[in-house]
């Protein structure tokens, strides 16, 4: 008999970053969501995990896709930023022109519009924003 335990599943694939800081040392933190086999999970920063998902989609369209005012960074390479642009929802209580960097892209809330391109995106021009002492990736 084989006994099936969580020690012997292999580590997850993270394949998708949400980075929030909320001000503090300890008041920040990284949301991921991993691939286990065909089925997605969604780990909070305190280690809860939540699941399963069939997709991105999915988890960015329920409430893991919520950005309130802690949320400045969504790395998900398997999708562009538009589609997850179209995914996420702000806050009810979101100030109108928080800005979220989207795979590297500069997006900005838009109220009941969600989130549009910053205008220097919608040029082809590239935005640049100032390390907010983020968390490193992968951890």
């Amino acid at each position: 008999m084989v006994k099936h335990s969580r020690e012997d599943e292999p580590e997850p694939e993270c394949v998708c970053w949400v980075y929030w800081d909320g001000g503090g040392m300890i008041n920040n933190g990284i949301e991921r969501a991993c691939r286990r086999g065909k089925m997605l999970f969604w780990k909070s920063e305190t280690g809860c995990e939540f699941g399963p998902f069939r997709s991105l989609k999915d988890i960015l369209s329920s409430d893991f896709g919520l950005v309130n005012e802690t949320v400045y960074e969504i790395d998900c390479p398997s999708l562009s930023a538009p589609r997850i642009a179209s995914l996420i929802h702000p806050q009810e209580d979101l100030e109108e022109g928080h800005s979220v960097e989207i795979n590297g892209e500069e997006w900005v809330c838009r109220g009941s519009a969600g989130f549009q391109p910053a205008e220097g995106e919608r040029e082809g021009k590239t935005t640049t924003k100032k390390p907010r002492g983020r968390p490193r990736k992968g951890t």
